[in-house]
């Protein structure tokens, strides 16, 4: 396209060059210094004059689109790689100063602009404001119709996330753009749609219905188990319809089923009809589970225990020596990460399964299941200072207890009955591969685990855990302690230390007053 604009416009010039009357030389001007009266010259149609083309420009005129398309991807890959690279709101926001965006461009900046927001829990009420925004915002809104259906879709979300009003003319024109677009969406486009907004909007929104209409009808289309759990635990509910296709679409071999339950315990779901649903799977799985190799085998039931479903001949499967035996020794990740799992599910044997009996885990593998180390977040770090005002004393606190369960504590403490902290070194530890001390607790008083939770760690940037976490948590209060938790999206709003220490008080009174008033 670029290269016609260029020979059209080379065209009309050499076409105004061969009809525009020459300069007159000075030699022909009269005394007064006009022209003389010009003979009149035959009428000659303009399709009759021709014009030599020099032979170099059909030769090169391939060659100058390239230059053009090479010249415009380049330039597109500069600010593409500018924007991934960003780690602020400003140097986002200062690209529009020093480029020359176009609607895609902005789109793209807003949405990374949004998911430094929420990866570095950014107080979004500025960006919005900002001038340098606004401007993206109308250079969007401007050219709106030239935004690549991925961009916008994922444009609208991160309006959303970065809290623009729904009723604000541009929030409105980006959702009647994605409202006219639904038809030439990709289905995984729509499905990535349809999780976000029944999330975001009501039931009644019409972007909501719409798209999923869409899924209704074009549900055929639907492939991958992810996607398919995703739907039924996010969208399902708003419309029957659809929820009776994707029942429909589920492909039961038992490779599907145990990679339905996977999903189902990734996102902590418990599907309507639950007792149904599992009571099938059970029957299906019955006479199977010889057939799985080691790792889908302890994959299936580490999630069967996040769900609650996993009985007993499931446990005495992946708990008995001779299945973890081939492990031993191996320090491979994936065999640290199939350890792993085997102690958290011992875990749910002794918490949450009175009727199991055994066999259970060697004492060996349960204290070397200690976790790598990993970076200290922010969250992590601002937490450990705060309850140092809490605790007293470094002898009434330990940090980043490694337990028997294969979970981690953030920190532990002890209260007496009068809710002073007591120092912990004295008193046995059961919860620990080697407790420091033999003391019983004092009559009256309880253990305390303090458990932070990151962005990462919830569904769909709601406030549910996802299973892993849900179920660390139960077995920590299963292992008898109150638990206080410590969410990111909570406790990293407030700015001062001794804003933080009386938010972890406060929590930490109404822990324990729950627990006398139950």
């Amino acid at each position: 396209m670029a290269a016609r604009l260029v020979q059209r416009c080379c065209w009309r010039h050499l076409i105004t060059f061969a009809c525009a009357p020459a300069a007159a030389p000075a030699t022909l001007l009269l005394p007064n210094g006009k022209l003389p009266a010009a003979r009149a010259l035959p009428h000659t149609p303009l399709a009759s004059i021709h014009i030599s083309v020099p032979s170099a420009w059909n030769a090169d005129r391939f060659s100058v689109k390239e230059q053009v398309e090479e010249n415009s991807n380049s330039e597109h890959r500069v600010i593409l790689n500018l924007i991934e690279a960003a780690t602020s709101p400003q140097e986002l926001l200062q690209l529009g100063e020093l480029h020359s965006l176009n609607s895609n461009q902005a789109s793209l900046v807003i949405t990374r602009l949004s998911r430094l927001a929420v990866e570095k829990n950014l107080e979004t009420g500025g960006i919005l404001q900002d001038e340098r925004f606004q401007q993206l915002i109308e250079i969007v809104d401007s050219q709106i119709s030239q935004v690549w259906n991925n961009t916008l879709v994922g444009l609208l979300k991160s309006l959303y996330s970065l809290g623009m009003e729904s009723s604000s003319r541009e929030m409105q024109s980006v959702e009647h753009e994605v409202l006219w677009r639904l038809r030439r969406l990709a289905f995984r486009q729509l499905a990535s749609l349809a999780e976000f907004l029944a999330v975001k909007q009501s039931k009644e929104s019409k972007l909501l219905n719409e798209v999923i209409k869409k899924l209704e009808l074009r549900w055929t289309e639907l492939e991958g188990t992810r996607t398919v759990v995703m739907l039924i635990a996010k969208v399902g509910h708003i419309s029957s319809v659809l929820m009776d296709r994707l029942e429909d679409k589920v492909w039961l071999s038992i490779a599907h089923l145990c990679s339905i339950i996977l999903s189902f315990a990734r996102l902590n779901f418990q599907p309507s009809g639950s007792e149904d649903f599992f009571n099938m799977a059970h029957e299906e799985l019955q006479g199977q589970l010889d057939s799985l190799e080691p790792q889908l085998l302890t994959d299936l039931v580490w999630s069967l225990c996040v769900l609650q479903q996993a009985k007993p001949p499931y446990l005495q499967h992946v708990l008995a020596p001779d299945f973890h035996a081939v492990i031993q020794g191996d320090l491979s990740p994936r065999a640290q990460n199939l350890r792993m799992k085997l102690v958290q599910i011992n875990a749910a044997a002794k918490l949450e399964s009175p009727e199991y009996q055994g066999p259970f885990l060697p004492a060996g593998m349960l204290s070397a299941a200690e976790p790598a180390a990993e970076k200290v977040t922010l969250l992590q770090s601002s937490l450990r200072e705060a309850l140092a005002g809490v605790l007293g004393s470094q002898d009434n606190g330990r940090w980043d207890v490694h337990t028997i369960y294969g979970w981690q504590i953030d920190a532990e403490m002890v209260l007496n009955s009068e809710n002073k902290p007591l120092p912990l070194k004295d008193f046995a530890a059961p919860h620990l591969p080697h407790s420091e001390g033999t003391k019983p607790l004092p009559p009256g008083a309880r253990r305390i685990a303090f458990l932070r939770w990151e962005f990462p760690n919830f569904s769909n940037r709601s406030k549910e855990l996802l299973g892993r976490y849900a179920m660390a948590r139960r077995h920590i209060q299963a292992a008898g302690f109150l638990v206080v938790d410590v969410p990111h999206y909570e406790f990293l709003e407030l700015k001062l230390e001794r804003q933080r220490t009386a938010y972890l008080r406060d929590k930490l009174h109404k822990v324990v007053a729950k627990e006398l008033a139950s």
